[in-house]
């Protein structure tokens, strides 16, 4: 069953995507101060894959979102996402989120509403002006001229001119100076950006989640010792409200989520009584026992610079009452200048020691 999950996913996940086409830049456009964040976050627009890794175990994630009809005032989606760990480790892979279904592989499905005070009502005639002005960089970048009618020049269409134009500066095919222009279309998508949007307002996002895990645990019977294996599956509900204030390049999101699962007996060496010769048993003695788990996060998302950007999750497990701190530092750059990879550090009180693992994320586009 868990081998089955993410090819059945990958599937949904270009069937939902493809009905995204029209309005892919309205979802992520809110989210470019803030930078990227990791697929488990609570506030994650786009679609992507990732793979984390470290302390033994890893796990890879896909996720497709796909934007519902739009309503007067908000920009509404639904994201699907899969994840199953490639390899189980003694700790979850997931770090310090606290999170029960880390080690699960599991499908959750979360809707989105994003808002924005300040919003403005460009003509065709404004995006046309500025999109006319875009279409001068296409001989640079080896394309033909286009007469672009209103909205066609979004910001993922920029960057990707952006992306060619350095590509075939760095393969010979220009030879001239190219930081004038790439300047000068980073301006024009600020002001592609502005049309819509006044600078100063405030980003506002919420929604809620829904999950469903499964895990098989391998253990040893306490009295015999004999091998034993069990399937359980777990559940999730939650909420989460996000805001990005004016120009600061951050996102603040407060969220809640109540888990249902299952732990995994403490691993022991242990052996049979009686007289020898004995054979002992490495691993966890007793069957799994049944969780509960309330979460209350709040993680701060910062992009100071362009090359670099980080994340700050504090979680509190008010049932078990544990605290976790879950910081992932984006250090790897696409060559479209995007955040694509890092480092994902974290700490719990449960074990006082300070936990690393690689991640890779790369996000694909099905839409061009």
């Amino acid at each position: 069953m868990r081998n089955a999950i993410l090819p059945l996913a990958i599937g949904l996940a270009v069937a939902l995507s493809s009905q995204a086409h029209a309005e892919r830049d309205n979802a992520t456009r809110v989210l470019d101060k803030a930078g990227p964040g990791t697929l488990d976050s609570p506030v994650s627009t786009s679609s992507g894959v990732e793979l984390t890794a470290g302390q033994g175990s890893s796990d890879a994630s896909i996720k497709a979102s796909f934007l519902l009809p739009p309503s007067a005032n908000a920009i509404r989606s639904l994201s699907l996402t899969a994840s199953a760990p490639l390899s189980k480790g003694d700790e979850p892979t997931d770090l310090a989120t606290l999170d029960r279904l880390a080690n699960s592989s599991s499908l959750e499905l979360k809707y989105t509403s994003t808002s924005m005070t300040g919003q403005l009502k460009p003509t065709d005639a404004d995006r046309k002006q500025v999109c006319d002005k875009v279409a001068d960089f296409y001989p640079m970048a080896g394309l033909k001229e286009v007469d672009f009618t209103g909205g066609d020049c979004d910001g993922a269409h920029i960057d990707n001119l952006i992306g060619i134009i350095k590509e075939r500066r760095g393969r010979g095919f220009l030879d001239q100076d190219i930081a004038p222009s790439i300047k000068a279309l980073r301006d024009l998508k600020r002001q592609q950006r502005n049309l819509e949007f006044d600078e100063n307002s405030t980003v506002l996002m919420g929604g809620f989640n829904v999950r469903a895990g499964y895990e098989s645990f391998d253990y040893f019977e306490p009295t015999t010792l004999a091998p034993r294996s069990s399937d359980e599956t777990s559940w999730s509900a939650g909420a989460f409200f996000a805001f990005q204030p004016g120009r600061m390049p951050a996102l603040f999101t407060f969220s809640y989520e109540h888990q249902d699962g299952y732990e995994a007996a403490k691993k022991v060496v242990a052996c049979p009584a009686g007289p020898g010769p004995v054979i002992c048993v490495n691993g966890s003695v007793g069957a799994p026992k049944a969780t509960r788990s309330e979460l209350l996060s709040f993680e701060a998302r910062v992009k100071p610079t362009a090359r670099f950007g980080f994340a700050v999750t504090a979680t509190y497990d008010v049932e078990a009452e544990t605290f976790g701190v879950d910081v992932p530092l984006y250090l790897v750059s696409d060559d479209k200048g995007g955040l694509s990879g890092g480092i994902r550090l974290g700490w719990t009180d449960e074990s006082d020691n300070v936990t690393a693992a690689v991640f890779v994320s790369k996000a694909f586009n099905l839409y061009d």
